[in-house]
C-alpha cells in the first residue's frame, strides 16, 4: 500500500506571530500503519494535527508553506468538510465532541451532515456499536458517561463518518488508567481488524 500522508517540508506560524510552530516537516505515512508522534508540550503535536484535516489554514489562520497531501487531496485547500470522509480527529477533551442527548444523536451527527439518507445514517451507527463495541451505551445520555465511555463515543463518532485515516490527539491524557485501557483496546482493533490508518500523538 501507497502513502496515504504526505507532508514535504511544512512550516506554519500562527497569525500576529513569528514563531514557526511547525518548521521542515517531512512525513510519509502509509495506508494501514499504526503510527505514534511524540514530543514535549508546545512541540506543535496538535498544531500538525488540524494541518492534516484542513482546520489549518482554512479556519485557524497564519501563514502556512509546504505541501500536505491526504488521500490525494491537498489538505491546505480543500473544504474541511469535504476532508472530513477521509480523515477523521479525536481531541484530548471528549466533551468538545459529545452534544447529543443521547449516544445514538451523537454517533448519527456527522453521518447526517454529509446528506445521507437515514437508513445509511443508521447503518453507519449500528457499524460503530458492533465494530467498537459500544452498543450498551446505545440509549444512555452522554453527560453521565464514565471518561472512558465518552472517549469511545467520540471515537464513534469519527468512525461512523468511514474515514480512511483517524488522528488521536492524546485521546487518553484526561481518563483514568480504565478509560485510557478502553480507548487503547478500541484504537488498536480498528486499526487492526479494519485497516484504518491511525496518528496517534
Amino acid at each position: 500500500m501507497g502513502a496515504i500522508i504526505s507532508l514535504q517540508d511544512v512550516n506554519f506560524n500562527y497569525e500576529k506571530t513569528k514563531r514557526k510552530v511547525l518548521k521542515g516537516v517531512n512525513i510519509t505515512i502509509n495506508e494501514g500503519e499504526f503510527v505514534v508522534i511524540t514530543g514535549p508540550t508546545g512541540a506543535g503535536k496538535t498544531t500538525l494535527c488540524e494541518t492534516l484535516n484542513g482546520v489549518i489554514p482554512n479556519f485557524i489562520k497564519g501563514d502556512l508553506t509546504g505541501t500536505i497531501t491526504v488521500d490525494g487531496l491537498d489538505a491546505s485547500k480543500t473544504p474541511v468538510y469535504q476532508m472530513a470522509s477521509k480523515i477523521g480527529l479525536v481531541f484530548q477533551d471528549p466533551d468538545t465532541q459529545l452534544f447529543g442527548m443521547t449516544v445514538e444523536e451523537d454517533l448519527a451527527f456527522g453521518p447526517a451532515n454529509l446528506g445521507l439518507s437515514y437508513e445509511e445514517v443508521m447503518r453507519r451507527v449500528e457499524r460503530s456499536y458492533t465494530d467498537l463495541k459500544i452498543g450498551e451505551l446505545k440509549d444512555r445520555k452522554p453527560f453521565e458517561l464514565s471518561g472512558g465511555q465518552k472517549q469511545s463515543v467520540s471515537i464513534g463518532g469519527v468512525y461512523a463518518m468511514l474515514p480512511k485515516i483517524i488522528v488521536f490527539d492524546e485521546p487518553t491524557s484526561m481518563l483514568d488508567p480504565i478509560g485510557k485501557e478502553r480507548v487503547f483496546s478500541i484504537v488498536k482493533d480498528i486499526n487492526k481488524q479494519y485497516g484504518i490508518t491511525i496518528v496517534l500523538v
